[in-house]
């Protein structure tokens, strides 16, 4: 009897510590799945709009965004469609994004970007619950990545040159800047000055151009609150032995004055035949009175 007792007991505690390790196990597995483990990120989209004065945003085409891992390091880029949206491969070693095209800035971002500092780049920080299927909705509940606007910026200065040791303007010199979408042309006044009201957001290239001077040029010149002053070098007019153009004139001009003088001499003492005998013509004529009738009879 006290055996068989013994038995049942022990099998009913085989059985109570097999519900204690099987409960214990279940009750370990939900708590290691009650987070939902990462989902990767392969990929991030989202959209990119404009905001024109006093009109609603909307989308814009052509924006260059551009995923760098590091400031200096791009790691991939693409363009937006004509509904203003992006698709680009991501990887865990980027770190910032930009949003780029001409004539525009940025004005707006999604609230998980943060702008590092004056470089144009924009810091991820990724929520994860905007994560579906390998592709991360960079946009925020305002629905968009980026906003952009064109802006107007300046581009001034003077133009001068260097004569002796003194700083003479240039008046009337055509200053011009290109851009990819802008062409912009002014004239220097009086004073050498030169101005332009300007899309900024982009760089431009410049070219300034005066007669007798050397025509000027620089590339990546931006809208500033600076002036950008331009000293132009005269022409160097080498034509003849050693001399610029102007001198050789006047020493041409002196050869022909000469020439002339010369010519002229020559035609006024110009030599003529008599008997044979070439005399030149500068005497005065010799006059020979015949005697009187009356004076040969005496």
């Amino acid at each position: 009897m006290n055996t068989k007792v013994c038995g049942i007991s022990l099998a009913l505690l085989a059985a109570l510590s097999m519900v204690f390790i099987v409960t214990g196990a279940a009750t370990f597995d939900a708590e290691e799945g009650d987070e939902d483990p990462e989902e990767p990120i392969y990929y991030l989209d989202g959209y990119v709009f404009n905001i024109p004065p006093q009109m609603e945003r909307e989308p814009i085409a052509g924006v260059t965004v551009t995923l760098w891992s590091s400031m200096n390091l791009p790691y991939a880029h693409g363009d937006t469609d004509l509904n203003g949206y992006f698709k680009i491969q991501y990887d865990e070693a980027v770190h910032y994004i930009s949003f780029t095209i001409d004539d525009f800035t940025v004005k707006g971002w999604s609230s998980e970007l943060k702008q590092a500092g004056e470089s144009g780049l924009y810091e991820l920080d990724l929520i994860d619950s905007h994560t579906v299927e390998g592709v991360h909705h960079l946009y925020d509940n305002a629905g968009y990545t980026a906003i952009i606007s064109r802006t107007i910026g300046t581009i001034f200065g003077t133009v001068s040159t260097e004569i002796g040791n003194a700083i003479v303007p240039i008046e009337d010199a055509t200053v011009t800047i290109v851009s990819s979408s802008t062409i912009m042309t002014a004239e220097t006044d009086e004073t050498g000055f030169y101005t332009f009201n300007c899309p900024s957001g982009t760089a431009y290239e410049m070219t300034v151009s005066a007669a007798g001077f050397v025509k000027w040029t620089a590339d990546g010149v931006e809208p500033s609150k600076q002036s950008f002053n331009i000293r132009l070098e005269q022409k160097n007019h080498e034509v003849i032995f050693g001399l610029d153009l102007a001198h050789t004139l006047e020493l041409f001009g002196l050869i022909i004055l000469l020439a002339i003088a010369v010519l002229t001499v020559y035609l006024i003492r110009k030599p003529t035949s008599m008997d044979g005998i070439a005399v030149i013509n500068d005497l005065p004529d010799v006059v020979i009175e015949e005697e009187h009738e009356e004076d040969k009879e005496d």
